[in-house]
């Protein structure tokens, strides 16, 4: 016999029956009342029902059986703990309540595209006005002639001011006409030592002087006529030389230089060949007493001034007949210059490199450290390039125009000397 289900009490406000499923009993799975120590006869009672005089226990047992079944039979669940009240008839079928619906949701209204009218026809364009007539060509004033084109020179490019006194240096008034020029930066760094040449860099022909000497000689030449002939006397000396006049002074190698120089303008310019040595004689006396190169750019003086007392080293190194130092104290550019070099003097002529070698080891300056600025290609540049020191061609005029693009050009020796005078030159590296 298997153990009865334990009553958890039997209280007048109700009863709880725990019950514990049965293994053999799938179907209430966990619901079951056992029943123990009732005999045959008291079960047929209970299922018929309760009569009177049923004692309180067999009573309370009855109605704790008849609800298990009951609740066993709804629901079915595997353990349940019931609470009966006692009112509760068990002749009556349980009625649960129903399901509470679960919780709904808002259900957001669907909203469906309205349809679209079909595109209502249109009328056609009206048609497009007829098209303007073209309005008649205006008159237009006939172009009026060209200019004849400009003369080469039509003003001398250097103005001869004021003769050259020991006090009063000559001055002159540079043409705007510069081409092909750099920037100066990239030319002038790094420099200790500035070279220039004497014609043409520093003093200048005084083409108007040389045409009043020539004329008093019998010779026309206009000074823009003697500017075209200088510079191709410079072409000349680069495709070989000039060649060689003789005249008085061609013995002397000190004047050999200036007669080849000034004759080949003359000649150029328009004068006899057979004429030539006649003019040098004649000439050669008023350059003795003032030279023909005598024109100061203006603002050189100052410039080379302000140069120097940043710590550049400044130096002429020319071709000349001995009497260079002589000309530049006449002109007032001597106390600007540390050093003169004259081939009348030294002995060697550009472009032996020899020559430049004079200032660098007067200054001890290594030649990457030195700038040489002179107007003619084959004693200027080759001599600067022979000694590894650079260069740059001075050409006012355009002489050189169109010719050696491997040469910087520069405006004048005042341009780069205020380049020099603008850039710091460390202290630790000033001459003494």
């Amino acid at each position: 016999m298997q153990e009865p289900a334990k009553l958890a009490g039997n209280s007048p406000g109700g009863c709880v029956l725990s019950c514990q499923p049965h293994p053999h009993q799938q179907l209430l799975d966990g619901v079951c009342v056992q029943l123990d120590c009732v005999t045959e006869q008291l079960l047929e009672h209970v299922v018929q029902g309760p009569v009177s005089g049923m004692p309180p226990e067999m009573y309370w047992y009855w109605r704790s059986k008849a609800a298990c079944g009951a609740a066993a039979e709804s629901f079915a669940r595997p353990t349940s703990t019931c609470v009966f009240p006692r009112a509760l008839r068990t002749d009556a079928p349980r009625q649960l309540p129903p399901p509470s619906p679960p919780d709904e949701l808002p259900v957001e209204p669907l909203l469906l595209p309205l349809p679209l009218p079909l595109p209502l026809p249109l009328p056609p364009p009206p048609p497009l006005p007829p098209p303007l007539p073209p309005l008649p060509p205006l008159p237009l004033p006939p172009a009026p002639p060209s200019p004849p084109p400009a003369a080469l020179f039509e003003l001398p490019l250097l103005q001869p001011g004021t003769t050259a006194t020991t006090s009063n240096p000559a001055t002159m008034t540079l043409h705007p006409r510069m081409i092909e020029s750099l920037a100066l930066a990239p030319l002038v760094r790094d420099v200790d030592l500035l070279c220039l040449d004497a014609g043409n860099t520093v003093v200048f022909l005084d083409h108007a002087r040389l045409s009043a000497l020539a004329a008093r000689e019998g010779f026309a030449a206009t000074p823009e006529a003697l500017i075209a002939a200088e510079g191709q006397t410079k072409l000349a000396l680069e495709r070989g030389g000039l060649p060689q006049v003789a005249w008085s002074g061609a013995a002397v190698p000190a004047r050999r230089g200036w007669g080849a120089t000034v004759g080949s303008i003359l000649a150029l310019a328009g004068l006899p060949r057979r004429e030539v040595p006649r003019l040098l004689d004649a000439l050669w006396p008023e350059h003795a007493a003032r030279n023909l190169w005598s024109l100061v750019p203006p603002g050189l003086v100052d410039a080379l001034g302000r140069a120097r007392a940043r710590g550049l080293r400044v130096a002429v190194i020319s071709n000349s007949e001995g009497m260079l130092e002589a000309l530049l104290r006449d002109v007032g550019l001597l106390g600007a210059l540390d050093l003169v070099v004259d081939s009348g003097v030294v002995g060697i002529e550009k472009p032996d490199p020899r020559i430049f070698r004079i200032a660098l080891d007067r200054f001890e300056v290594p030649p990457s450290r030195a700038l040489h600025l002179g107007d003619i290609y084959a004693t200027d540049v080759l001599g600067a390039r022979a000694a590894g020191v650079r260069v740059a061609l001075v050409d006012p005029y355009g002489h050189l125009a169109g010719t050696h693009p491997d040469v910087p050009r520069v405006p004048g020796a005042k341009e780069v000397a205020d380049a020099l005078a603008e850039a710091a030159i460390p202290l630790g590296r000033r001459i003494t």
